[in-house]
């Protein structure tokens, strides 16, 4: 009995979709355009409310064979025509191929015109530069690719030393470093009111993880609190941005050693800067020396602007296939509430890939009221992002790819650079699905929170219910209700894996010694239904 695992079904509704288009000629995001100037219903139901113009599912052309050779796209989306002629029923795919889709969610604007936020970003050249700890050489260390820690709870102290504590939710409690990167969020959009404060300490649960190479090891935080240690002042309406940095990184700036940004120097040269007793098969532990920087009141961003140059895959011989190979700009707060953008779509060579590439412009831009201004990102800071699998493209069939932009953990205020772009996105899942039957069951069930539903989800499973229990058992409160184990002969897993099938998933509600209790929205299960 698996009764913590997120589970979708969906039921055999089928629907026809109208074909609805823009004639606008214009390459920007709101415009809703598709190569030919035409989005399609079905991708409206679907909640997509962006779209590039080089998006679309035509066949890839006859290149993409050879190592190193790419297919690109061409053409509009071609749908099989319905019986009435005028209605879309069904996309095709040729025999061979896959359909091939990427989707970006984002992360809801700060509302700051009715409350005040609070931002706590440190900034750091290397990663290895966190783990420095002054007057001591250390062990050479391999490459730290990521670490992840998550808060415990949150400590403000106002001017009279009064300390108030706030419990994050998990999503916020959840802070992740990367390698590649020049600042990670401690803190983003915490709300507080207004006036003036001594300091505030995050303080961290002590056990962690970090990736190291391609291995995940459990990490222990020696200092287990990070801390602004100076007064800074929470305005209505404004944001406020604490600034701290790598404690080696300060020194060095102090210093005025001109470090070298080339990895491979560094780690030669550097790496005996930093205490890092590396072993494989115990425990890690670190230090986390930072130093204050700066406290920064601004206006929040309305609207962030990112400029993609080109999506693309790319199997173990090196032959790509490229999804979107038109530059486009996508409005990236405004995809909420279930709306994806998307990005770029190809049929490609059925089979199995190493990994998804997508390049950024270092150029993008935001809106803070009525103003636009550009925001750039820095010549050091990665914008070609791979995304390694492996990936297997079924046969006719759609591969819906979903990742997250999120602009709160990608766009910095620094009192130095004013507001820089450092982007976290991160791929969130991925899905296979037959087009005409199973996609389109979702769409007709969910429709534009499928994207949602497919990302979040740990499996999404197609089968036939081969039987129902009910029973009589406490809820959460303590209180006996009605609930139905329904077993389910799982004929195809569009995402996740599972043990063979039968499985079983419980449900509230159902009928017991002849009492039915029926839970909204629940959907009701027959034995036989696929």
């Amino acid at each position: 009995m698996k009764q913590l695992i997120s589970i979708t079904l969906f039921f055999t509704v089928l629907l026809s979709f109208d074909c609805v288009g823009n004639k606008s000629k214009k390459n920007h995001s709101t415009e809703m355009v598709l190569i030919g100037s035409d989005i399609s219903k079905r991708d409206q139901n679907s909640g997509v409310t962006q779209v590039s113009p080089g998006a679309n599912n035509t066949p890839a052309s006859s290149g993409g064979t050879g190592s190193g050779s790419s297919s690109i796209w061409s053409g509009p989306t071609q749908f099989i025509a319905a019986a009435t002629g005028s209605q879309e029923s069904a996309v095709q795919i040729n025999p061979d191929r896959t359909l091939l889709r990427l989707k970006v969610f984002d992360e809801p604007v700060l509302d700051s015109a009715k409350k005040s936020y609070l931002n706590f970003i440190v900034g750091y050249n290397f990663i290895e530069s966190l783990f420095y700890t002054p007057n001591f050489t250390g062990l050479e260390i391999p490459p730290v690719n990521q670490i992840f820690l998550e808060i415990e709870k949150i400590e403000v102290i106002n001017q009279s030393n009064e300390s108030k504590f706030l419990i994050p939710t998990r999503k916020e409690s959840r802070v992740v470093i990367y390698r590649d990167k020049f600042f990670f969020p401690v803190l983003s959009g915490v709300v507080l009111p207004v006036g003036s404060y001594n300091s505030i300490h995050v303080h961290m649960k002590p056990n962690g993880k970090v990736r190291i190479l391609d291995k995940e090891y459990s990490l222990i935080l020696d200092t287990p609190k990070i801390s602004f240690d100076g007064s800074f002042t929470i305005e209505l309406g404004k944001v406020t941005t604490l600034e701290s940095k790598a404690l080696k990184d300060f020194e060095d700036e102090q210093r005025n050693i001109q470090r070298e940004f080339v990895r491979s120097k560094f780690e030669k040269n550097y790496k005996s800067d930093f205490v890092y007793d590396f072993n494989a098969n115990a425990v890690q532990r670190m230090n986390l020396n930072i130093v204050n920087r700066a406290a920064s009141i601004h206006d929040s961003i309305s609207k962030l602007h990112v400029n993609f140059v080109s999506l693309s895959i790319s199997d173990n011989g090196n032959t790509s296939f490229v999804l979107n190979g038109v530059p486009t700009r996508f409005e990236i707060l405004s995809l909420r509430n279930g709306y994806v953008g998307l990005a770029g779509a190809n049929q490609v060579r059925s089979g199995q890939y190493e990994y998804l590439e997508l390049a950024l412009a270092r150029t993008h831009f935001i809106e803070i009221g009525n103003d636009q201004m550009q925001i750039y990102m820095d010549e050091r800071t990665q914008n070609i992002f791979r995304y390694y699998g492996p990936y297997l493209m079924n046969q006719a069939e759609v591969f819906e790819s979903y990742f997250h932009l999120d602009p709160n953990r990608s766009v910095y205020f620094t009192k130095d650079k004013g507001f820089v772009f450092d982007p976290t996105i991160e791929l969130l899942s991925t899905v296979t699905m037959e087009p005409n039957l199973e996609e389109t069951k979702i769409i007709a069930s969910a429709g534009k929170f499928m994207n949602t539903i497919a990302a979040e989800s740990e499996l999404v499973l197609r089968g036939t219910v081969s039987t129902i229990a009910p029973l009589l058992i406490p809820n959460n409160t303590g209180r006996k209700l009605i609930y139905s184990d329904i077993t389910l002969n799982v004929t195809k897993s569009l995402k996740g894996k599972i043990d063979p099938s039968p499985f079983t998933f419980r449900v509230p509600g159902g009928t017991l010694n002849g009492i039915t209790l029926e839970v909204s929205p629940m959907p009701k299960f027959k034995v036989g239904e696929e």
